[in-house]
């Protein structure tokens, strides 16, 4: 229960596929991570947490559901054949305190020797890629203050619920990673014998263009309908952006650094806790490196062929130094659409059993 953008997702992936045998017991909903679960356990107002929201979940069903719930994860804390039994819940450290001290006083009695594991990302990193996560998730503003971490209102409550001792901070720094591997070394953390696991990857970045692509039509697009349906259509276009190769989006330092310098106390407040300073910031300017709206605004002669040969017109779009915005925005929604019509991949059958 940490930070988004800490390699949670390989972590989920991953274990969703360990054999019980091995004695660690995973906690998932139907291969999802229990954000969603633990937030309609303890909020109340349920329906307002993100993913019921998408999926048109009433308030009506989710205090229906909240009692099977809980009866399922008290019953997999239990699990007699489990040595260890992990949940993971990223979304759930933007929850006001409330919730998450109901959430505390609910688990303590049914783990009392819980833990909370949490990855801490530096911040110029994490802002550099949750701006390009707000975009995939609907944003279509340049606001990069409004991806800073937050880090003290984020974590405080965790441990004024949890108690600071229950608390577990690890830097997210790929490069001292065991086996640079952050599957290997959160299990290596946690003193599990992960030799048998295969690590899973997840969470494709976007090719620059893609992101412009994205950006574009988040800024003039319609709002993405809510539903079960348009979760998974959703999905598919994104993978199909992902084909759209590229150098990779990345923000220009000095656009984030002002973000930085107005947050020197808060990060202060982290490093303290973390025990070191984060890693220094890249000095290595890059001039293909995003530094304003107006760079999400200008695409490549790739982008066009991309739309070409997605069966797009490019007779209305401009051209890729002076792309006609609305037209693109007007393009990315057939394609967009055209989403519904597809099928997703089948997926892997988890071996670790469901709720």
């Amino acid at each position: 229960m940490g930070m988004p953008k800490t390699g949670s997702s390989s972590i989920h992936r991953t274990l969703l596929h360990v054999p019980p045998q091995l004695g660690v017991r995973y906690m998932h909903d139907h291969g999802v991570n229990l954000s969603r679960v633990l937030a309609t356990i303890c909020m109340e107002e349920p329906e307002e947490f993100p993913a019921n929201r998408r999926r048109g979940r009433t308030r009506t069903e989710l205090l229906q559901e909240r009692k099977k719930l809980q009866q399922a994860i008290a019953e997999g804390l239990a699990d007699p054949q489990a040595s260890a039994v992990i949940m993971s819940a990223e979304m759930l450290t933007g929850l006001e305190a409330g919730a998450i001290k109901t959430l505390a006083d609910w688990l303590r009695p049914l783990a009392p020797e819980l833990q909370v594991v949490s990855y801490v990302r530096d911040p110029f990193s994490f802002v550099d890629s949750m701006f390009q996560t707000a975009v995939r998730n609907g944003k279509g503003k340049f606001n990069l203050g409004s991806h800073y971490p937050d880090y003290a209102k984020r974590f405080r409550k965790l441990e004024q619920a949890f108690g600071r001792k229950s608390i577990r901070y690890f830097a997210y720094e790929p490069a001292t990673f065991v086996q640079g591997d952050v599957v290997q070394d959160f299990a290596a953390r946690l003193n599990l014998d992960a030799s048998d696991w295969q690590t899973r990857r997840t969470n494709v970045s976007m090719s620059k263009d893609a992101v412009c692509l994205l950006y574009m039509y988040r800024k003039l697009g319609p709002a993405e309908p809510r539903g079960a349906e348009a979760v998974q259509a959703t999905a598919r276009f994104m993978r199909l952006l992902e084909t759209l190769q590229g150098n990779k989006a990345r923000l220009a330092r000095e656009v984030v650094q002002p973000v930085i310098d107005e947050k020197a106390k808060d990060i202060a407040w982290m490093e303290k806790r973390l025990g070191a300073p984060f890693a220094a910031l890249p000095d290595k300017q890059d001039e293909r490196a995003i530094r304003s709206e107006d760079d999400l605004l200008v695409l490549t002669d790739n982008a066009f062929e991309w739309l070409r040969l997605q069966g797009e017109s490019l007779s209305s779009l401009g051209t890729p130094a002076k792309p006609n915005v609305p037209a693109i925005s007007e393009a990315m929604h057939r394609l967009y659409l055209s989403a519904f019509e597809q099928r997703s991949p089948p997926k892997v059958k988890p071996l670790q059993k469901t709720l």
